[in-house]
């Protein structure tokens, strides 16, 4: 209650001279400064800003304009340096504040700050302000100049868009995560160092004319690894990102003005190229701590006596790299170069030769300088040294290799490099084979019979006394029997293996199968019945003897004509028309028979005796009369369908027969009229 007495009060007494000096001071400037006052004034606050006549306030500069307008803001917590922020030597603009009457005023403040009316502030110092919490500067396109320190309570800053800032340099802010300097065309130097919470967001897109960077100590080192995008900046002459976790940059190697780079104490991998930057007028490097496995272009400094650092310790350089950059790079240079860790964490077999031989001898400005190398085990201290860079490891256990190159003249720079620990361990080798064998069969695998099938492993050790296995995949092949069932024709030989049977009967034979084991198969072999292949010539025609066999089949031959098939001649009989030599082909179940061969002479044969018998009707339907040119004696008639079946068969002795045919089914017949003087046949149709 108090203290909003006493600003009430400040409050009236400030509004008569605002109306006095209307005229001479902005209205809208001397506002803010009002609402400052009322809403962001701490009791401990020395400012004078009650007073009448805004042109004594202090830590406030107003311009010569009419009405004037405030420039300049210089308001610090207790005081101190009041009158001399600085610009810097990289062409800024901004003079020290030696016409600020009231230096050591504190100048305390809280809260939240908003200077947004203030179009015409070039330069706003806020040192030490631990109570406030934000502030506004949108669209103050005349602000330069930026300072603040030890605000522990901001978060964010936000300069975006800020037509001629050019300079900010803010430093020990605690809680500030987020620096937001986009699109800020003339923006030359940025300095943010030492903000103990760490930025997670620095957005510098679009100030393309940034000259120096510096964000010391003050990117947050607990996120992820980052990849920090320098794209665009190709002014950049100084640029400083420590303790940062950054592990690469993009368009770090188009930086072609860059004078001073300190990385130190990030995740960087791969080549720093310092041919990439203004070689002729490097600076300093500072790259230690990090993963570096080289670097390059520094053959550039050797000649280059305004060198003042080149630090980079602690990385993964090679010890040729290492040595050489600390040996041959002006001596000007203040160096950090050693110790360098090799990659390592590795396991290795035993028996296994590491290879330095590459390192054991480096050539320094001309001389070849000698490497030490030292092995030692953990625990256990030293093993050995030697300078050949070669050691083999006959047994197991946990070992790192220290190596060393003194250096040579002028620098005469020691580098020590040591490897991570590794692992030499038993290669516990492993055999394999897979194996099959016959039912029976018995299999020897390292003084072990087995004999069934399964998975066997058989341990032993090596000559470093490691356990080893051979695993054997033993498959026994089953035995194998089959049986089959043939049914041959009369007289086939059948050979299987080397046994060859002509006989029916059961027979066993042992053969071998394709995976080389016995095989037994068991043969049932049967035979059909023989064909009777005799033929009866009877005058002119020859009869087959299986004429009543209805499951023959006939094919009559000319022996005369090479065996040549008779068109048509298919019956169980054949009349030849012609004298020669035949034989008859019978088949049944596949198997067939050739009779012997016939001959048949037509010459001499009487018309006379041949037989005139007439059979009618033909074709015929039911019943059929069969009569004979005279009267039979003894005269035998047969009649046979197509497939030798016997379909009427009678002796007569008389001059005509009749015949039931009835029942037959429609086709071909042929009946045979045979008697002591001769025999005929003909071919009867239904």
């Amino acid at each position: 209650m108090k203290r909003n007495y006493i600003l009430s009060l400040l409050a009236i007494a400030m509004l008569m001279p605002f109306t006095a000096l209307k005229a001479q001071y902005d209205t809208g400037d001397s506002t803010v400064c009002y609402n400052i006052m009322t809403n962001n004034f701490t009791t401990n606050t020395a400012l004078n800003w009650s007073d009448p006549d805004p042109g004594n306030w202090l830590g406030v500069i107003w311009n010569t304009a009419t009405p004037k307008r405030i420039v300049k803001l210089e308001l610090h917590e207790n005081g101190n340096d009041m009158g001399s922020p600085r610009g810097g030597d990289i062409g800024l603009a901004i003079q020290k504040y030696t016409d600020i009457d009231g230096s050591g005023v504190n100048s305390e403040l809280t809260g939240a700050l908003d200077f947004s009316a203030l179009t015409e502030l070039f330069a706003l110092d806020l040192r030490r302000q631990e109570f406030v919490t934000s502030i506004n500067v949108t669209g103050l396109n005349n602000l330069e100049y930026f300072m603040m320190s030890r605000a522990d309570n901001i978060a964010t800053l936000d300069f975006s868009n800020l037509a001629n800032l050019q300079h900010i340099h803010v430093s020990r802010n605690d809680g500030l995560t987020t620096i937001n300097a986009s699109n800020c065309p003339r923006l030359k130097k940025l300095m943010v160092k030492q903000c103990q919470a760490g930025l997670t967001n620095v957005n510098v897109l679009g100030s393309d004319s940034i000259r120096f960077l510096n964000l010391k100590r003050s990117m947050s080192n607990s996120s992820p690894q980052t990849v920090f995008d320098l794209t665009g900046k190709f002014r950049l002459y100084h640029f400083v990102i420590n303790e940062a976790n950054i592990s690469s940059f993009t368009g770090l190697s188009t930086l072609s003005q860059l004078t001073t780079m300190r990385a130190g104490n990030n995740n960087l991998t791969g080549t720093i190229n310092i041919n990439d930057f203004d070689s002729s007028n490097f600076y300093r490097l500072g790259v230690s701590d990090n993963e570096l496995d080289a670097i390059t272009g520094w053959t550039s400094q050797i000649t280059n006596s305004g060198i003042d650092r080149f630090r980079f310790r602690n990385n993964h350089l090679t010890l040729n790299n290492a040595i050489q950059v600390a040996n041959e790079v002006h001596d000007n240079a203040s160096f950090n170069a050693t110790p360098h860790t090799r990659y390592g964490g590795d396991t290795i077999p035993v028996g296994t030769t590491l290879d330095y031989t590459t390192e054991a001898l480096i050539d320094i400005n001309g001389v070849n300088v000698a490497s030490t190398f030292r092995l030692y085990a953990v625990p256990g201290g030293l093993v050995s040294t030697n300078s050949t860079g070669i050691f083999t490891f006959p047994t197991v256990g946990e070992f790192y290799i220290e190596m060393e190159n003194p250096g040579a003249a002028p620098n005469n720079r020691n580098v020590q490099l040591t490897t991570d620990n590794f692992w030499v361990v038993c290669t516990s080798a492993t055999g394999t084979q897979t194996l099959s064998i016959c039912a029976g069969d018995t299999t020897n695998v390292n003084g072990m019979d087995y004999s069934a099938t399964g998975m066997y492993y058989n341990y032993y050790n090596t000559a470093a006394a490691c356990d080893s296995v051979y695993i054997t995949d033993l498959t026994v092949e089953p035995a194998i029997t089959s049986s089959q069932s043939l049914m041959l024709c009369n007289g086939t030989p059948y050979t299987i293996g080397t046994s060859t049977y002509t006989s029916y009967g059961v027979y066993n034979d042992i053969l071998t199968a394709a995976d080389g084991c016995d095989s037994t198969v068991t043969t049932h072999l049967d035979y059909l019945p023989a064909i009777d292949a005799s033929v009866t010539v009877s005058g002119q025609t020859l009869i087959s003897n299986n004429i009543f066999v209805p499951t023959i089949t006939y094919q009559w031959i000319d022996c005369g004509n090479g065996n040549a098939a008779i068109a048509g001649a298919t019956n169980s009989s054949y009349t030849p028309n012609m004298t020669g030599s035949y034989a008859v082909v019978s088949t049944e179940g596949g198997c067939s028979d050739t009779s012997s061969c016939y001959s048949v002479s037509l010459v001499g044969i009487s018309e006379n005796v041949t037989l005139n018998a007439n059979i009618y009707p033909n074709p015929i339907s039911n019943q059929f009369t069969i009569e004979l040119g005279e009267a039979g004696k003894n005269t035998q008639i047969s009649i046979v369908n197509v497939e030798g079946k016997i379909m009427y068969d009678n002796i007569i002795n008389t001059k005509k027969v009749s015949v039931d045919g009835t029942e037959w089914s429609n086709g071909v017949y042929i009946v045979r009229i045979t008697n002591n003087d001769y025999t005929k046949t003909y071919k009867l149709i239904k």
